[in-house]
């Protein structure tokens, strides 16, 4: 099925019927914003910046992580380096990444914002464990930490 006003073209097999959805005005999409902080080794910084399987990665351990999302729901926007306060000798082993990222929740989507908002403020390791696992499947052997996720309505 596809709703009217729908653009493009849908090459489907004759098997398959389409139908177009009728009924009142689509409820409109509702966009969430969010952040993590992680840390990469600094070896490895450049390459999640840029790399495509990371950002396909990310994307799958966000949606992971909120139960109703898929990840072609999620976007990566930007990863960038994370500005530091301090440069402790500890720190010189990992670098700090900012993720930026945003999540399209369809109006007709049963997750609600406050699902998304507490799903990415729960504890920073359960992101963790999703992230390095996503990295694992995709044959990325580099371990991660997240240390911080924040989320809000754009």
């Amino acid at each position: 099925s596809y709703e009217a006003g729908c653009k493009g073209t849908i090459n489907a097999p004759q098997a398959v019927t389409l139908t177009e959805l009728s009924g009142s005005a689509a409820t409109p999409a509702v966009k969430v914003e969010g952040n993590l902080k992680i840390k990469v080794p600094t070896a490895s910084a450049a390459t999640f910046k840029t790399d495509a399987k990371v950002k396909r990665a990310l994307k799958s351990a966000i949606a992971a992580a909120i139960v109703g999302v898929d990840p072609f729901m999620v976007t990566i926007l930007a990863v960038t380096d994370s500005s530091r306060r301090l440069n402790t000798p500890r720190q010189l082993s990992t670098a700090a990444l900012n993720v930026k990222y945003d999540i399209t929740l369809p109006g007709d989507n049963s997750v609600s914002v406050n699902n998304v908002t507490s799903a990415m403020a729960a504890p920073t390791n359960t992101l963790t464990t999703l992230v390095n696992a996503e990295l694992a499947n995709r044959a990325i052997t580099v371990a991660v930490t997240v240390d911080e996720s924040t989320s809000a309505v754009v």
